[in-house]
């Protein structure tokens, strides 16, 4: 820092924040991964049907090579989507303990639904929001993972919440057209978290829900408020590559025992 300061009018609009230079950067690499694959399938089937020997072979090994590209962003776009924004202070095996930072969120209440029903129609009000369904017809990019309470029973009154890309302020997000959906800044928490992978239908959650709250009493935390699943991928991804959990937000972590 300088020794001196003064005041210094500008008409330039204050420097983005990491975050929010990052959220850009994340979705540069998403867009770049769609469109590179889809424009070496057009180049290799171009040379396949057009070229001579060489550049046929080489056409081929192109479309193989960018088939595979193309199969592999699908079943695993979690890789290249903007994530909520944690630091990890506590591991254990599949079981760990995070400071989330705070973020933008846009959510939605599901009253008293199952399970599964909850889930969607929440997932298709929220979609719609960030495809276009606001006020300013504005689209705005799909993050990850999809958040939705769970509830002690079946027909809970359930909310589900997806996270907004870090390059948006609250004031600069178009307001949704379905009254539904509200928007607003959720605070920085410390979230108990264990992830699994497979389907998340049915009772499973639940299951997971009471293995969380166990490990938390494990870990002598104190959960606070409801426990949520978050899901991190697309219903086509195939069950073994996803990436499901469940979190609760919890009290201070244990002091270590003096001795």
């Amino acid at each position: 820092m300088t020794p001196s300061l003064s005041v210094v009018a500008s008409s330039q609009p204050f420097p983005e924040s990491p975050a929010a230079l990052q959220s850009r950067r994340t979705r540069a690499v998403e867009q770049t991964s769609l469109v590179l694959p889809l424009l070496g399938i057009g180049a290799g089937a171009w040379a396949l049907l057009r070229g001579g020997r060489t550049a046929r072979s080489l056409g081929a090994a192109a479309l193989v090579a960018s088939a595979s590209a193309s199969l592999t962003r699908w079943q695993l776009a979690r890789w290249f989507a903007e994530k909520a924004r944690y630091r990890v202070e506590l591991k254990h095996g599949d079981f760990e303990v995070r400071q989330y930072a705070s973020r933008i969120q846009a959510e939605t209440v599901v009253n008293a639904a199952p399970w599964q029903r909850s889930l969607d129609d929440g997932f298709h009000r929220l979609a719609g929001y960030i495809r276009g369904d606001n006020q300013g017809h504005q689209k705005i990019a799909m993050t990850t993972p999809v958040s939705v309470t769970l509830g002690a029973v079946d027909r809970s009154t359930r909310t589900v919440a997806f996270k907004m890309p870090d390059r948006y302020a609250l004031e600069t997000l178009p307001e949704p057209n379905d009254r539904r959906i509200t928007l607003r800044r959720a605070p920085a928490r410390r979230i108990a978290v264990l992830t699994f992978r497979g389907r998340y239908g049915k009772e499973l959650p639940n299951r997971q829900r009471m293995q969380l709250l166990s490990r938390v009493r494990n870990a002598r935390l104190l959960p606070i408020g409801d426990v949520t699943f978050a899901g991190y991928d697309a219903p086509w991804t195939l069950p073994f590559l996803r990436r499901n959990e469940v979190m609760v937000e919890v009290s201070s972590l244990p002091s270590a025992p003096t001795t």
